[in-house]
């Protein structure tokens, strides 16, 4: 009965979601994917102008001004194969099938990360997880409505951790090879499987030798279709990311250059010491600290196209429950995967307001786990020892 129950809430929660929020075929994301996908299917470069031309032409009908952003395809060609079959559907099957698939994928995420984590909720907290981690926490939404990879690049993180944590190394290995849609999540997930497997090397050497020969093979697949494509891939990054008039870092949200420099340098000094706790005692806890630490930190660094990388922050959303899951002040982690609807209905003059999200949240979960460390760990560890027979309180 539970089960049912529970199940009823995700079709309500997907249901809903599809009900109020607008389709964006044409114009999803998903058509860089689609059209990068099919071209290298059928043996030509996407790199090429001819490509980018094609896809501003099925963007929006005509070719855009040389002094404008072009629009070039920045996946890299293994992607075809990631995501086969989908560069062989007519696109709009192809975004309908990618559509209906998020919901899936995202509930299966939080499960699997519920039980990475051995998070226990009674019946109504598992319920309002669900909500929390999809319609609550707003970024899987928007990854939804403008038919994103977010969704499905949390996913892979997810059976990333599940299998690694299970030592079931292939499938953990493949899990890893699938972020490569995004290099730079692929060297976020390399990271923090290396901080959680720190202490099981082999474990670790065999999911990277998967990863390795998971990619291989794509990358080998790739040759005969479209030839030696990886430096037309690199100058589209270079202009991807420089030239984007739509990425930003959410530290450009800071009025000053001095305001910017002391969230680095404060930034760093924290990421360091969790370092240094780390190696020093690499209990459950400060791994997954590392790890949530991690995430964060990527988001900050890295240059965004609105709020594109922060549906990943349900990692660390997700860890701060696991933390604070003794603790009365639990209410401030649903409060923060709740708050970035506060900054989406900011006035609608505010040309700011992804970016001010994207600053603001990641800074919150830095901030709960420094209230973590400080407030919330010393009380657990005081009410532990106090219920130890003959234990003594600190």
């Amino acid at each position: 009965m539970r089960a049912f129950l529970l199940l009823l809430t995700m079709l309500l929660i997907w249901g809903g979601a599809n009900a109020l929020f607008s389709r964006r075929e044409q114009d999803a994301d998903f058509l860089w994917i689609w059209l990068g996908n099919k071209l290298i299917l059928e043996g030509t470069s996407p790199y090429s102008a001819e490509s980018t031309l094609a896809l501003q032409q099925a963007l929006t009908g005509e070719e855009i001004a040389p002094d404008q952003y072009q629009h070039p395809i920045p996946f890299p060609a293994y992607s075809a194969f990631i995501l086969f079959p989908s560069g062989l559907l007519p696109y709009s099957t192809a975004y309908h099938i990618w559509r209906n698939l998020q919901f899936p994928m995202l509930f299966a995420a939080l499960y699997l990360m519920k039980r990475f984590l051995n998070l226990e909720m009674r019946w109504a907290q598992e319920h309002f997880f669900f909500f929390a981690g999809s319609i609550g926490f707003l970024y899987p939404i928007v990854s939804y409505a403008l038919g994103q990879i977010s969704i499905f690049i949390f996913f892979l993180f997810s059976l990333l951790f599940y299998f690694s944590q299970r030592k079931m190394t292939f499938l953990a290995g493949a899990s890893m090879a699938f972020i490569a849609i995004r290099p730079d999540m692929f060297i976020l997930a390399c990271v923090t499987l290396v901080v959680i497997l720190w202490d099981a090397r082999q474990a670790l050497f065999k999911i990277g030798f998967a990863a390795f020969a998971v990619l291989l093979v794509f990358n080998l697949a790739t040759l005969p279709l479209i030839g030696f494509w990886y430096v037309d891939w690199i100058d589209i990054l270079r202009g991807y990311s420089a030239g984007n008039p739509f990425a930003h870092y959410p530290l450009e949200m800071l009025p000053n250059t001095i305001g910017q420099v002391i969230v680095v340098a404060a930034v760093i000094i924290y990421l360091a010491w969790q370092v240094l706790r780390f190696i020093k005692k690499r209990t459950e806890s400060e791994t997954l600290l590392l790890v949530s630490s991690t995430v964060i930190v990527f988001s900050l660094a890295n240059k965004l196209t609105g709020t594109y990388h922060m549906t990943l922050l349900l990692i660390p959303a997700l860890i701060l429950l696991h933390l604070y899951s003794n603790s009365k002040l639990r209410w401030l982690v649903w409060l923060t995967m709740l708050s970035p609807w506060a900054y989406w209905y900011t006035p609608s003059g505010s040309e700011s307001k992804d970016w001010l999200s994207s600053l603001i949240v990641p800074l919150c979960f830095l901030s709960l786990q420094v209230i973590y460390l400080l407030i919330v760990s010393p009380i657990q560890l005081q009410a532990n020892s106090t219920h130890i027979p003959g234990g003594k309180a600190s």
